[in-house]
């Protein structure tokens, strides 16, 4: 038995288990993805300023969200999927409130 078929079998196993996958994805995802962005904006002035530590944290910025989803990828596609929409929604609401990307 793979570890997969046992992550399947707990999710079931729960009344709406998906469900709660699925928010827990979400929340995390949210959570993750405001983190990124809002570092967006320090690692940006450092780079514009000529600080080379940017290039560091941008890669810890990275290393960090792509930690995250290597974690969810683990819990399964579901909250893998919402994590990612989480993500999205975090950068749309950021880059929009703070006057960046569209």
């Amino acid at each position: 038995m793979s570890s997969l078929a046992g992550q399947d079998a707990f999710m079931h196993s729960l009344p709406f288990g998906w469900l709660m996958a699925a928010i827990a994805g979400l929340m995390i995802g949210v959570f993750a993805g405001a983190f990124h962005f809002w570092s967006l904006r320090i690692v940006t002035r450092r780079f514009v300023d000529g600080d080379l530590f940017a290039v560091a944290l941008q890669v810890l910025r990275f290393g960090a969200l792509g930690l995250v989803l290597f974690a969810l990828s683990l819990a399964g596609a579901i909250p893998l999927i919402a994590a990612t929409a989480g993500i999205v929604l975090a950068r749309s609401y950021l880059l929009g409130r703070l006057g960046g990307m569209p």
